[in-house]
């Protein structure tokens, strides 16, 4: 419709999903010392990709620490790649996501879901 009305379109890639070859070494060794308390997803490729990332002997506590996630689709990711503890964002921003973070370290509360 735009190109009949006489626009030029222009393709632009805004965004690309990048993933590194593994994680930071200051985010392994806080796995290594239990001193990860939840995991920040903002994608479902974020989530699909973590594992991959991780020391293998690090791949399977990884999904017993809390995911908070920004959005359905995430979270239904994180459900999916196994994740105990999964907790969704209210609002889809960096304020709903510290929320949901609150609700995912604590104890026995907030709106977690399971697998």
């Amino acid at each position: 419709r735009l190109t009949a009305a006489g626009a030029r379109l222009s393709r632009v890639a805004a965004y690309r999903t990048a993933c590194p070859d593994r994680l930071p070494q200051e985010a392994s060794l806080a796995l290594a010392r239990d001193e990860v308390h939840a995991i920040v997803f903002a994608s479902p490729s974020a989530v699909r990709n973590l594992p991959a990332l991780c020391r293998p002997d690090f791949r399977d506590a990884v999904y017993s620490i809390p995911a908070a996630c920004i959005g359905p689709r995430t979270a239904a990711a994180a459900r999916r790649e196994g994740f105990a503890r999964v907790v969704e964002a209210l609002a889809r921003s960096d304020e709903g996501l510290a929320e949901a973070v609150a609700e995912a370290t604590a104890r026995g509360t907030g709106r977690e879901e399971g697998p």
